[in-house]
């Protein structure tokens, strides 16, 4: 899958997502590239700047492509959520704060899941 094709589906649900303030540049790379749990893709951000880098394994099947574009802008739509949260779980001290960054990551991944699953059945519905 080439960076343009996959520009254009992150322009597409930057639109659908209305998430137009934020500059997202994707980066493609071979997967064994791909650090720690990051399997498939990852977005870093900025919420500060608005600015995010989705880094994306060339190697995608290009029929799950959509969806996983898809799943990495919806942690844009939470990032506001998510800045704050650490925020706060920074005045908490570091063994707490540990814990509360760890929980929050998971049901981050929840709800993203729980948001990609429903829009793509909206979205089969339409068609």
């Amino acid at each position: 899958m080439t960076t343009r094709k996959i520009e254009a589906l992150v322009r597409y649900w930057q639109e659908i997502l209305q998430l137009q303030e934020w500059k997202i540049e994707v980066e493609v790379i071979p997967a064994e590239h791909i650090s720690g749990d990051r399997l498939l893709a990852d977005i870093d951000r900025d919420y500060s700047m608005l600015h995010a880098t989705l880094t994306i394994a060339s190697q995608r099947d290009p029929a799950e492509l959509s969806s996983t574009v898809l799943h990495e802008l919806l942690h844009l739509v939470l990032a506001g959520l998510v800045t704050q949260h650490r925020y706060i779980a920074g005045l908490l001290g570091t063994e707490a704060e540990q814990l509360a960054n760890k929980e929050e990551q998971t049901e981050q991944e929840r709800i993203v899941r729980k948001l990609e699953r429903a829009i793509r059945k909206l979205q089969k519905e339409k068609d």
